[in-house]
């Protein structure tokens, strides 16, 4: 299926999948707090821009950050996730910015209610969970 870049926000870019007869399937772990990766969306046009309209449907419903001290520590955050959620199903996860000297790095993550996050990263010294949802 071809990919199209859309508006998320005013701001913000990111994919969507076509899926036809006028809905389109988020692909990316957006900013806006609106939205949500897999959420299946209409979008509208106005002078050859396009931008997502409404969500139809929402697959992972929570969202929030993993903070980590050290960028080292990225892959063992990934690996915490596999080992016990599928991708795609229970969580979706992209890398917002690695660890530097003044700030932590943060991964953006949303997630369905089987998602203990506190759990996937238990094991881990210098990562914890920041919630985003108000």
């Amino acid at each position: 299926m071809p990919k199209l870049q859309v508006y998320y926000a005013k701001s913000e870019r990111g994919w969507v999948d076509n899926l036809r007869n006028g809905f389109y399937k988020l692909i990316n772990v957006p900013l806006s707090k609106e939205l949500r990766w897999g959420d299946i969306v209409t979008l509208s046009e106005d002078n050859g821009i396009l931008t997502v309209e409404r969500v139809v449907e929402r697959k992972l419903p929570h969202r929030g950050y993993i903070e980590y001290d050290e960028t080292s520590q990225w892959p063992s955050i990934v690996a915490g996730f596999q080992a016990r959620y599928r991708l795609g199903n229970e969580y979706a996860m992209e890398g917002g910015w690695g660890a530097t000297k003044n700030r932590p790095g943060r991964a953006l993550i949303n997630f369905k209610d089987t998602v203990d996050i506190e759990h996937a990263i238990s094991n881990l010294d210098g990562v914890r969970f920041v919630s985003d949802e108000e």
